[in-house]
């Protein structure tokens, strides 16, 4: 059953099918531990999965999974990048043929240079409408293209952003998502793990916040709070989002993320404090920019 610890994580699963993360050294995770996750995850009450037909073998993985207990979760995946609109049945079965599913929860545009081709948008309505997904929408990682959809009144029922203590770029549209009754999704909570990184060991592409992530982890010290639960709980705590993907790597993170609510309050008073380490240096924000 679902619970207030859980009510708004989704389990992201680009680690079940690549070697995925700044601060992973264990690489993909073996499908025996991807069973285990899964098991605590359907226990702990976590209902949704977030996976794409770019993330490696993590649908092929989900679905042999998935056969073991078919009911007991969502799935939101994502059309291969750059698709073309006569792609998009063809990219949705196969999706749901490797997830062993008849109906996904959702399926997203992967980038908005393909959501904004108005063939890929008529595929996803018309996939919807023939009962292959329940929703359809667009992964985004810039605001100005939230602004575009809501400005040429473009139909969608489910985004997905980044949002994360040093991006904070999307709050200000999060009002403005609610009212068109869209639901939200963000992602990249942990920036992949950057926030756990050594300080003193940081890549140098990572140098101009050296100094931030040294107060981030005071932060959570001097408030008796762990870094990864301030993080989550940092996301969670807007009431506009429905859904903080996060990924783990072991079934001891996930642990630590279903208990990461017990820091809920404490996190909730220092949440101004936690605002001010917000961002707009997308060489730092966006991983694509990273040189590691």
């Amino acid at each position: 059953m679902k619970t207030h610890r859980t009510a708004q994580i989704a389990l992201g699963t680009v680690a079940f099918g690549l070697d995925y993360g700044i601060s992973n050294p264990q690489g993909q995770v073996q499908p025996e531990h991807v069973q285990s996750i899964l098991e605590y995850a359907a226990q702990e009450g976590i209902d949704t999965l977030d996976t794409a037909a770019a993330y490696g073998q993590s649908e092929t993985v989900l679905g042999a999974m998935l056969a073991k207990q078919p009911s007991a979760f969502d799935v939101v995946s994502k059309l291969p990048p750059k698709i073309e609109g006569n792609d998009v049945g063809k990219a949705i079965a196969d999706s749901l043929t490797k997830l062993g599913l008849r109906r996904a929860k959702a399926f997203l545009a992967h980038d908005m240079e393909s959501f904004k081709d108005p063939l890929v948008r008529e595929s996803l309505l018309r996939a919807k409408d023939e009962g292959h997904m329940g929703q359809y929408g667009v992964s985004v990682y810039y605001p100005d293209d939230v602004r575009w959809l809501l400005d040429n009144d473009i139909a969608f029922d489910l985004i997905q952003f980044p949002l994360n203590v040093f991006d904070q770029r999307f709050r200000p549209l999060l009002p403005l998502l609610k009212a068109n009754n869209v639901e939200v999704h963000t992602r990249s909570v942990f920036l992949q793990g950057l926030f756990f990184l050594d300080p003193a060991a940081l890549p140098t592409h990572f140098s101009p916040v050296h100094d931030r992530i040294v107060a981030l982890n005071q932060l959570a010290a001097s408030s008796n709070i762990p870094l990864s639960a301030l993080l989550l709980n940092m996301a969670q705590l807007h009431e506009a989002i429905d859904k903080v993907v996060i990924g783990v790597a072991s079934l001891e993170e996930l642990r630590e993320n279903v208990e990461a609510h017990q820091y809920i309050e404490k996190t909730k008073a220092i949440l101004e404090e936690i605002h001010a380490f917000a961002l707009q240096d997308e060489h730092i924000l966006l991983p694509f920019h990273w040189r590691t």
